[in-house]
Order: C-alpha cells, then sequence, then structure tokens
C-alpha cells in the first residue's frame, strides 16, 4: 500500500494533467451550449448546466480539488507550491475577467450585448484561463 505521500504526489502529477484539460472542456462546453443556437432561447437547462459547471470549477480553482481523498492526503497535496500556483490562477484569471470586460465595453457599441451574455463571456473566459494557468503553474513545480 502507497503512503500518503506517494498518493499525494501521484495525485498532484494527475490534478496537474486534468486542470488545463478541464479548463478547456469549460471554454468549449460553452461553445456547446450557448454559441450554436440563438442566445434568446437559451432553456432553463443550459443555464443550469453551465452554472453548476462554473460553480465547480470555481470550487475546484479555490481549493485544489482532491474532494474525495482523505483530509491527510489532500493536505499534502495542497502544499506550499500547490497554493501559489493557485494564487497565480487567480492572477491569470482576474487579467483575463479584466481583458474580456474591455473587449465587451469596446465591442458594445457595435454589437450590443445583453448583461447575461456579457457577463456569461467574461466569466467563463475568466475561469477557462485561471484553470489553464494553473495546470500550467502546477507541471513547472513538478519539473
Amino acid at each position: 500500500m502507497a503512503s500518503n505521500t506517494e498518493r499525494a504526489d501521484r495525485l498532484d502529477r494527475r490534478r496537474t494533467l486534468i486542470a488545463p484539460f478541464i479548463g478547456i472542456v469549460v471554454l468549449s462546453a460553452n461553445q456547446w451550449l450557448f454559441f450554436g443556437r440563438d442566445w434568446n432561447e437559451v432553456s432553463i437547462v443550459q443555464l443550469a448546466l453551465w452554472l453548476a459547471m462554473i460553480l465547480v470549477v470555481l470550487a475546484l480553482i479555490m481549493t485544489g480539488g482532491l474532494w474525495f481523498v482523505p483530509k491527510t492526503v489532500r493536505e499534502i497535496a495542497n502544499d506550499e507550491g500547490a497554493r501559489q500556483s493557485r494564487q497565480r490562477a487567480f492572477k491569470g484569471g482576474f487579467a483575463a475577467a479584466v481583458v474580456m470586460a474591455l473587449v465587451v465595453f469596446v465591442a458594445s457599441p457595435f454589437a450590443p450585448l445583453d448583461a447575461q451574455r456579457a457577463a456569461h463571456i467574461i466569466i467563463s473566459v475568466a475561469l477557462g484561463v485561471a484553470l489553464v494557468v494553473y495546470g500550467f503553474e502546477e507541471g513547472r513545480q513538478l519539473d
């Protein structure tokens, strides 16, 4: 049986590989859920799916994930390096949110967006970028 440290290391490596993939999935799922259809015909199911996905991704970034492993393993995996990676991910996500807000602001006179769609674009891009940054930062920590 593997020790807690070995198990935490294995889970940390898996998290490093999965985080950028989840970030890309967040961005791709938004294309599938919303942009292939008329925005005014978005169903409550689509909105609920998007909201659930965003809340899970936000919780993943804020906590580092690993919710279903013992607390001791989680504490070992969420070491100082993992916390620094999450901090950089927050910074990257915040920068992406500001840039997307500026893009929406500049584009709005030419292609008006309602508040719901603008918020959707900003939040989705910010969390997608944050997850990709998190994965790359974790990968850099492992090297």
